[in-house]
């Protein structure tokens, strides 16, 4: 079936580039016997307006089912073509015109439908490595139909092309209905939608424009090549020399695409190959200017039909693959039925202009070196609009959403949105607009966030206040106060509070001597704020009773809100305070007390954090107030990461390393990573990705990471080689454990050398199993587009692409044995050991098997392998119950 599909695809792309030189022969031979060169440019308007609206047209039924639409355009193309054959006869001269622009027409459509079908047989990543073959069948039948021409033209009237034509339709008609293949797989049936908005994606605006231009370029080149052409040689000597000239340019294409695309695309993508369409046309135009004859004519118009067969072609179909499956035909189908029918248009409304103005074959030549110039740009427009369309998809899994989400950074058009959400009554419409908001971080706010103030919904008040709060806009200080001395809510008030001391402590003195006295705990540790912060003498000594009584009182909510308070005051005790608070029974006590320990930064304090990393459930909260207070932080957490042999706070420690500034920080992470230990590399691969985000790689670091790539990408491919040697399941599966992880290391530490965040994203979908998936297969393209050292570009391939397989798999060499799995391949063969070390590898085996274990590292599958005690249970026998503790 593999093979079936590439032979279709090659049989198809041949038969239809047959078709376009044989359709290009014909008419210009035809056109040219009834017209004056001078004429060539009324035939591009009309044809680019006949093919823009008759494309148009069929974009519905293409919708509907691109086959059979397909199978019918080219029925009727063979009737019309069959037509055709009396009507070339008639002495009638417009009779010519209509049938040269009729049958470009019926060639533009077949070679879409023929691309569209072929694309759609493969997945990008297929695509991009069989393109090659495709490109080289098709340019080798075209050299070989464009020598049979001239021969055929000796012997025969002008219309045995159009016998040819017809025969080439029929092929592929035959062609398409009796090699029936599957096309590549798509995870979820697309939705029907009728509004699918393509073309207003900049991905899709950048390539509708750089199509523009290039069949601007392309029409100003076949008209230089045509009107010298008509000016050197009568009718039946350009018949012999126009073909001949497809078969030598396109001889030129195969040597271009058997030795330089495939080193292009390696080394520079999809878009290398469209990028260098323009430097080919500048070079070709700028012979054109020195000497404006026919064989510079002849070089522009053979560059054109090189890069536009080729490079331009598979680039662009490529492009197409990061649409998601259920858009992609129809957007290939607009592009071409409005942007390939204005193209031609615009370019023969231009040449006609110039006519006009009396422009001559260099000025043509000039204008067509400008035009290249622009494609120049707008393809490395092109260039990053494919990579954030690609990332886009990735961010948000919408591979086979029947549309494309659009991401506006318009700070006028978030505010738009955002005051309207703002007005709804709904709560999430509500939140959603408070968020677009934070992210215009406007220094005024608008009248809706003052309304929002009073909202029925806490959440949406609190976010309220902390909006306010974040803008530093002093003219809410007055609303602020005025919703304080009504409010009853507690943590309405708490937030309150904490956004006005930072504006106007003294605002509060007098809201504060009354609150103090207070049953209400927010309202009591609000005024405790106030006072340390804005009061005399007496009202802080006051202050400093009523905080210990919250700290130590019954109540969790007065011990809450004591720390809470915390935030704002400094005193003698504060450290003591925090203390007590992070070892509290109540866990909102503990949380409120840790967002407030950053703030005081006592050595007895850091100590007592870098403990609590070991709770899992405070990490998070711990690791923020760390990073607060500083580097001094680091020394404790090196001691802890080399004493402990837990690895849950081991990793906990290694990933907040990487959050410091400071290079003391990233000196600790390369130390860890040169002792070789599994659960510090993995770690530390993790947190220089991470860290690479926000800081700048040492030269070191680079170095470091750089051989570390390298190492890991040698290691995936030893144990792939392997993966299907062993018939024992158990060892299989620690292979594949020891893949995953080798591939994990990998991408973190190229995520950390190349310091990109969209590595970082993809990362999940990388390690998934099944690599047929459209995410997968545009996560690898999204690498490969992010990684520019062509050394590592190198190492992507083998090690992610599942065609990539060994033939014949080979048993483990000695070196890639490690101490685990030494003892794997040993129990499993029988070799006698300990009854411990036994046990613990029969459970380690078994909790591979089990989905919630299985994707751990094996350090961590033998720790929990340790603590795992052995159960036998009668049938009936209840295991646990709702409520019942873990043990």
């Amino acid at each position: 079936m593999e093979h079936n599909r590439l032979l279709k695809a090659c049989l198809l792309r041949s038969i239809g580039t047959c078709t376009v030189v044989a359709a290009d022969t014909y008419v210009y031979m035809l056109f040219l016997s009834t017209y004056p060169s001078s004429s060539i440019p009324y035939l591009y308007v009309t044809l680019g307006l006949f093919s823009f609206f008759t494309m148009r047209m069929t974009q519905t039924f293409i919708r509907r089912n691109l086959i059979k639409f397909m199978h019918v355009s080219h029925i009727i193309f063979i009737i019309l073509l069959t037509a055709f054959l009396f009507l070339a006869e008639g002495s009638w001269h417009w009779i010519h015109f209509v049938i040269a622009v009729a049958i470009l027409t019926m060639v533009t459509i077949a070679n879409t439908t023929d691309w569209i079908v072929v694309q759609s047989m493969f997945n990008l990543r297929e695509f991009k490595e069989r393109s090659k073959w495709i490109i080289l069948t098709s340019t080798i039948a075209v050299i070989l139909i464009g020598l049979t021409i001239p021969i055929l033209l000796l012997f025969f009237p002008s219309n045995i092309v159009l016998y040819l034509l017809i025969t080439l339709f029929i092929a592929a008609l035959l062609v398409e209905k009796f090699m029936p293949v599957a096309t590549h797989k798509v995870e979820t049936k697309p939705k029907p939608s009728a509004s699918i908005a393509v073309s207003k994606q900049p991905l899709y605006i950048s390539t509708f424009i750089a199509l523009l231009i290039m069949l601007q370029l392309y029409i100003f080149a076949d008209y230089s090549f045509k009107s010298e052409l008509a000016v050197n040689f009568n009718q039946k000597v350009m018949g012999q020399f126009l073909a001949p000239f497809y078969a030598v340019t396109n001889a030129i294409t195969i040597i271009i695409q058997m030795f330089i695309s495939p080193a292009m695309l390696r080394r520079f993508g999809v878009i290398g190959l469209i990028i260098a369409c323009p430097i080919m046309f500048m070079i070709s135009t700028g012979l054109l200017i020195i000497e404006p004859s026919l064989w510079p004519a002849a070089i522009f118009a053979g560059t054109a039909n090189i890069m536009r067969y080729s490079f331009f072609s598979v680039g662009t179909q490529m492009i197409y693959n990061a649409y998601p499956p259920a858009v992609r035909s129809l957007a290939q189908y607009q592009m071409q039925s409005f942007g390939r029918g204005f193209g031609i248009a615009l370019g023969g409304i231009g040449l006609i202009l110039l006519k006009v103005a009396g422009a001559n074959l260099q000025q043509i030549a000039i204008g067509g070196f400008i035009m290249a110039a622009i494609m120049g740009y707008v393809t490395l427009r092109l260039r990053k609009n494919y990579f954030s369309t690609l990332k886009q998809a990735i961010n948000l899994n919408r591979f086979d959403e029947d549309y494309l989400s659009t991401v506006s950074t318009d700070e006028e058009l978030l505010l738009k949105v955002a005051t309207q959400a703002l007005r709804e009554k709904n709560e999430d419409a509500q939140l959603f607009g408070l968020s677009l908001l934070n992210r215009v971080k406007l220094k005024t706010l608008p009248v809706e966030v003052t309304k929002a103030l009073s909202s029925d919904y806490k959440t949406v008040q609190i976010v309220t206040i902390n909006l306010i709060k974040e803008s530093n806009d002093q003219g809410a200080v007055e609303l602020l106060l005025t919703k304080l001395k009504t409010e009853k809510k507690a943590d309405v008030i708490e937030a309150l509070t904490d956004a006005i001391v930072p504006f106007s402590p003294d605002e509060l003195i007098s809201y504060a001597t009354t609150a103090i006295d207070s049953e209400e705990a927010a309202i009591k540790a609000a005024a405790v704020s106030v006072f340390f912060n804005a009061g005399n003498h007496e009202e802080i000594a006051k202050a400093q009773q009523v905080l210990k009584t919250l700290v130590y009182h019954h109540d969790p909510q007065y011990r809450f809100y004591a720390a809470t308070a915390l935030k704002h005051i400094y005193t003698e005790k504060s450290s003591d305070y925090i203390l007590h608070l992070i070892n509290d029974s109540e866990i909102s006590v503990v949380h409120a007390a840790l967002t407030t320990s950053k703030l005081h930064q006592d050595e007895k304090i850091i100590v007592a954090l870098v403990d609590k990393l070991k709770d899992r459930s405070l990490s998070y909260l711990v690791g923020n107030a760390l990073i607060g207070m500083g580097p001094r932080v680091i020394p404790l957490l090196l001691n802890q990461i080399h004493n402990l042999q837990t690895p849950y706070p081991v990793s906990s420690m290694i990933l907040l390393l990487g959050k410091f500034s400071t290079p003391q920080a990233e000196t600790a992470l390369l130390e860890l990573i040169k002792t070789n230990n599994i659960t510090f590399l993995q770690v530390c691969s993790m947190s220089l990705a991470y860290r690479s985000k926000m800081f700048t790689l040492s030269p070191q670091a680079l170095d470091i990471t750089y051989r570390q790539i390298l190492n890991e990408a040698g290691t995936t491919r030893t144990f792939l080689q392997s993966e299907h040697f062993y018939e024992d399941e158990d060892i299989t599966n620690e292979i594949r454990s020891r893949i995953f992880y080798s591939k994990q290391l990998y991408l973190y530490f190229l995520a950390a050398y190349t310091g990109s965040t969209i590595i970082l994203q993809i990362i999940p979908t990388l390690l998934r199993e099944d690599h047929t998936t459209t995410a997968y297969i545009n996560a690898v393209e999204l690498l490969e587009l992010s990684v520019q050292k062509m050394e590592l570009k190198s190492t992507i391939s083998p090690i992610l692409e599942s065609k990539n397989k060994p033939i014949s798999p080979v048993p483990l060499p000695d070196k890639a044995l490690d101490n685990w799995l030494r003892e794997v391949l040993n129990f499993k063969q029988g070799v006698s050991r300990s009854d411990e070390m036994s046990d613990l590898i029969e459970k380690v085996l078994i909790l591979r098997k089990v989905s919630l274990f299985s994707g751990l590292s094996t350090e961590l599958q033998q720790v929990i392998a340790e603590i795992l005690k052995q159960k036998n249970i009668s049938e009936d026998e209840i295991l646990f119950q709702e409520g019942d503790g873990g043990d």
